[in-house]
């Protein structure tokens, strides 16, 4: 199923982007970039480009912080055992990690869990467990915030609790907690919200770590020391959550992503050993694409402990041993998500009309847990359609839901809140348990809300363009100025360049099975390489009937036996009007 895809060609205020160019001495089209990318003056133009370590955020401008660290600077004078409760995924490990080597430095080494079976968020069962064994504290991270019952059930048997998320609150309101840190709390006045959980963390644990500073000084050598020892963390956690690159949390990706090339950590350093044998510089798309997925390989399959294992350890040996079990893990993880695949694909035609239903819900029994978000997100990229996948297991059903641009899933769940066991997420994924019995009463409701609030124009995907380039633009050198604006990632994506009227002077089809494009174009006296990844010859009618095309494309350096060239990646193209 080939969908067309809508160019939008963004608009940018011209004086605007004449004036950066020449008051920073950059190309117009960088300039345009960073104006797209919502810059408006030199001012911001240079913290774009240089986030100051030293501009990250007071911690103590989130609500209740100061009661968290009063509470937990009791627990650890009086040696009170502490847990830390967190999520599976590569966000939840992160910040489980980064709290346990905090409090460990601080002389008390926590206990931590992560729920595996159960399912997301705090249990009672769980919580009962650890109060039997004389627990005082719980400090929840990445989770918790849609906890009210739980918190009750804490409080009543007398077992403190602080919750840090970063979830959106329920319609229900708080938790009953000591303290509740979350960045999205209606209340909030933190200037910033989009916090990874991992940050929300590291947040405490910066505060935690000021407390014992003179006057609370968010700038002494210490802090600045520990910041930085622990960033590499957080930007693993913030990148593999997805979360907006801008803001605050462009400084801990940017410095972190330093402080990853230098990690001091056992189990990081034999990470970027394995996915960076010759040394070379790792950036948001080494995290997105190896290292976060590897991590949360191990939630998948019900062992995120050993990530927890991987990024604490100080032995290379317990880190070599671990690292193997966690690749092994990822190998299995690669089949189930393969078997679920295609089991929700041959329930997909008998459970949805493809055409015309606005929003896939589609059901399966009799495979496992663990990959089911990923599937939903590969259908969510096939159909550009928002995704509801639920795996049946009898009175129960655990859904996984993953949306498109300017369409709110959590907000449809919230509209379910009376046949859902619970539920939680963002506004693009989002999880759920439901009883099998209202499974058709979801899905109906569901139906009806995607048929009410899902415009057809949303369906239809686009491509957003920064300015069009001349292939004369396109050299070795824009590439390397348009670096400065890196890291790349979610609110920041590697420029996208419109080339008008490009001639084709040669294309051949690449790979075993033939589904890569290679073409050779010309057009202003100019000749370059391009190359269209996983075509399966969508554009081989285009090219039989015409030879002058538009593109949309991205910039890359293409190294090959110690030698660097410019190579255009090619997003869409369509014949020349």
């Amino acid at each position: 199923m080939d969908i067309l895809k809508r160019w939008v060609l963004k608009k940018t205020d011209s004086d605007l982007v004449n004036q950066l160019s020449n008051e920073m001495n950059i190309s117009q089209i960088t300039a345009c970039v960073m104006v797209n990318r919502g810059v408006t003056n030199v001012k911001e133009a240079n913290a774009f480009i240089n986030p100051e370590f030293l501009d990250m955020k007071n911690p103590f401008l989130l609500k209740d912080m100061d009661t968290a660290v009063k509470r937990i600077r009791r627990a650890v004078d009086n040696n009170e055992k502490i847990l830390i409760y967190g999520d599976k995924d590569v966000d939840g490990v992160t910040a489980v990690s980064v709290l346990y080597l905090t409090l460990k430095s601080l002389g008390n080494t926590p206990l931590w869990y992560i729920p595996s079976e159960e399912g997301y968020g705090l249990h009672k069962n769980i919580i009962e467990k650890y109060i039997r064994e004389g627990l005082g504290l719980i400090i929840t991270v990445d989770c918790g915030i849609t906890s009210i019952e739980e918190s009750i059930f804490a409080k009543e048997n007398n077992l403190d609790l602080i919750i840090t998320d970063h979830h959106e609150q329920s319609q229900a309101g708080l938790p009953d907690a000591v303290a509740v840190i979350n960045p999205k709390r209606k209340d909030s006045g933190y200037p910033f919200n989009d916090l990874a959980g991992c940050a929300v963390s590291l947040k405490l644990c910066q505060a935690l770590m000021m407390s014992y500073e003179r006057h609370n000084d968010p700038k002494s050598p210490r802090i600045t020391s520990f910041l930085q020892n622990h960033l590499d963390l957080i930007a693993i956690g913030t990148i593999g959550d997805i979360m907006p690159l801008s803001d605050e949390n462009r400084i801990f990706v940017k410095h972190g992503l330093k402080s990853l090339n230098n990690t001091r950590k056992a189990g990081l350093k034999l990470l970027l050993q394995k996915f960076l044998p010759d040394n070379g510089h790792i950036n948001t798309r080494t995290i997105s694409f190896n290292i976060a997925p590897l991590l949360n390989a191990c939630g998948r399959l019900g062992k995120a402990g050993l990530a927890v294992e991987l990024l604490t350890t100080d032995s290379i040996p317990v880190a070599e041993k671990t690292l193997a079990r966690i690749v092994d893990l990822n190998d299995q993880r690669r089949k189930l998500q393969s078997v679920n695949i295609e089991k929700f694909y041959e329930n997909l035609p008998n459970q949805c009309d493809v055409e015309h239903d606005k929003i896939l819900f589609i059901t399966a029994e009799g495979i496992e847990h663990g990959v089911t978000g990923i599937v939903a997100s590969k259908l969510v990229k096939k159909y550009n359609k928002p995704v509801v996948l639920l795996i049946i297991e009898g009175n129960e059903a655990i859904g996984a839901c993953r949306s498109i641009d300017r369409f709110n899933i959590l907000s449809v769940l919230e509209k379910c809140d009376d046949i859902l066991v619970k539920y939680g997420g963002h506004q693009k994924a989002a999880g759920f348990t439901v009883k099998t019995c209202h499974i058709e009463t979801l899905r109906n409701r569901i139906n009806s809300i995607a048929e009410k609030e899902l415009s057809l124009d949303v369906l239809v995907p686009s491509i957003e363009i920064d300015t069009e380039i001349k292939p004369s633009d396109a050299k070795i050198e824009l590439i390397n100025e348009l670096a400065r604006l890196e890291p790349y990632g979610n609110d920041n994506p590697c420029p996208v360049f419109l080339i008008n009227k490009a001639r084709v002077e040669g294309y051949s089809w690449l790979g075993s099975s033939k589904n890569h494009l290679k073409l050779k174009i010309h057009n202003d006296g100019t000749s370059l390489n391009a190359v269209v990844w996983n075509t399966k010859e969508l554009y081989t009618s285009l090219l039989k009937t015409t030879d002058c095309i538009d593109m949309v494309v991205k910039l890359e350096l293409n190294r090959w036996k110690d030698r660097e060239y410019l190579q255009l990646n090619v997003l869409d193209m369509r014949s020349s009007l």
